[in-house]
C-alpha cells in the first residue's frame, strides 16, 4: 500500500512539474511574440514618418543632436557636393566583437555615384552630406544653397524637413515655380539604420527640372588659338552663363577632346582668326586643320580677315565644297 502511495506521489509531482514547464514555455513565447510585435510596430511607424514632409521654414532647420554637439565640424569641399565629419565612437557587436556594420554609409555612397554617375568616396566620419543642383552652390551653413550666376529680383527660399530631422530640401521660389535647389543629409553616427530614410524621396527630389537664371545671361563665344609649347590648335568657348570650357583639337582623328585650359600666357593668336563671332569654325579636309568657312554666293569658303583693308577675303576651297567637315561641338552637347 505505502509503495502505490508513494507512486502516487511521484506522478502527481511529476505532472506538477511538467505543467510548469509548459506554463513558462507559454510566457516566454507569449513574451517574445509580445516584442516581436513591439518591434514590427516600431518598424511600421519609423517607415511612415520616413515618408513626412514637414511644414517649410524661411531658414535651415538644424537636427537636435547638432544642437547638443560638442565637437566641431570638418568641412571637406568635393567637386560637385560637401561634406561634414566630425569624430565618433566604434560600436561592437557583443557576440562576435566585431564592429557593427555602417548600411546606411554604403547606401548614401551608392545614392551619390548615381546621381553624379562618378566614382564617390567619403568617410565614414561624414555626418552631413550637402548635394547642390545644378546652377547652385553650398552655402556657408549646412542646408544652404545659393545660384551660381546670382539672385533674380523677387526670389525667395524655402527649406523643409522630411522624416524625423534626416533630409532637409531647399526650395528656390522664383516668379511663382519652385525649383529645388539642393537637399541635405544629416547622419548622427555612422551606425544610423537605413529605415528613417528614403532614398527615392532624395533622388526624385535631385531630379527636378533645373532652375535655369534668364536675367544674366552673357553672349556665346567661341575662340581659337594656338598652343605655344605644342603648336596645338585649342578651342575655347563661353556659354550663355559664362561658363568657360576647353577643347583640345586632336587632327588625326578630326575631333575636338576636353582638356584643361593653361593660363593664357601660355597660348597664342591665329593671325587670320580674327572676327570669328558670327562665321563658323569648322574643320578643313584637305589639311585636317580649323578654318574659318563660310557661305559666299551659294559656295563654302574659307573666310579670312584683311587686317590692312579690314574686312574678310573669301578663298574657294574644294575640300570644304563639299559636306563632310566636322564641326565643332554644339553648346547643346557642352552644356
Amino acid at each position: 500500500m505505502s509503495s502505490n502511495c508513494n507512486c502516487s506521489r511521484v506522478r502527481a509531482t511529476n505532472e506538477h512539474t511538467n505543467q510548469e514547464k509548459g506554463e513558462a514555455m507559454l510566457a516566454m513565447m507569449g513574451i517574445t511574440l509580445l516584442f516581436f510585435i513591439i518591434f514590427i510596430i516600431i518598424v511600421i511607424v519609423l517607415y511612415i514618418r520616413s515618408w513626412k514632409f514637414h511644414e517649410n521654414t524661411k531658414f535651415p532647420k538644424q537636427p537636435n543632436w547638432m544642437l547638443k554637439l560638442d565637437s566641431i565640424f570638418s568641412i571637406k569641399k568635393q567637386d560637385r557636393f560637401t561634406i561634414y565629419t566630425k569624430y565618433y565612437e566604434k560600436r561592437y557587436c557583443e557576440k562576435t566583437r566585431a564592429e557593427q556594420p555602417k548600411k546606411m554609409m554604403k547606401t548614401i555612397r551608392t545614392l551619390l555615384q548615381t546621381y553624379l554617375q562618378v566614382p564617390v568616396t567619403i568617410p565614414d566620419s561624414t555626418c552631413i552630406v550637402s548635394i547642390p543642383k545644378r546652377n547652385f552652390k553650398c552655402g556657408a551653413v549646412p542646408g544652404e544653397f545659393i545660384p551660381k550666376h546670382g539672385e533674380p529680383p523677387a526670389c525667395y527660399y524655402e527649406y523643409q524637413m522630411i522624416g524625423d530631422d534626416r533630409i532637409q530640401v531647399a526650395w528656390f521660389v522664383v516668379a511663382g515655380v519652385r525649383y529645388v535647389a539642393g537637399v541635405c543629409i544629416y547622419l548622427e553616427t555612422p551606425y544610423v539604420g537605413r529605415i528613417r530614410y528614403r532614398e527615392e524621396i532624395i533622388l526624385d527630389l535631385l531630379q527636378k527640372p533645373d532652375y535655369w537664371p534668364t536675367f544674366t545671361l552673357k553672349e556665346e563665344t567661341m575662340q581659337v588659338l594656338i598652343r605655344k609649347c605644342k603648336n596645338e590648335l585649342t578651342l575655347f568657348t563661353n556659354n550663355r552663363y559664362n561658363e568657360p570650357c576647353c577643347f583640345r583639337f586632336v587632327s588625326d582623328k578630326r575631333k575636338f577632346v576636353t582638356g584643361q585650359a593653361l593660363a593664357l600666357d601660355n597660348y597664342k593668336r591665329i593671325k587670320s582668326a580674327v572676327h570669328t563671332h558670327h562665321i563658323p569654325i569648322q574643320v578643313c579636309p584637305h589639311g585636317n586643320e580649323l578654318a574659318l568657312i563660310r557661305i559666299n554666293n551659294g559656295t563654302r569658303m574659307h573666310a579670312t580677315w584683311n587686317r590692312k583693308c579690314r574686312h574678310t577675303e573669301y578663298s574657294i576651297c574644294a575640300s570644304c565644297a563639299e559636306l563632310n567637315e566636322t564641326p565643332p561641338p554644339t553648346y547643346q552637347s557642352l552644356y
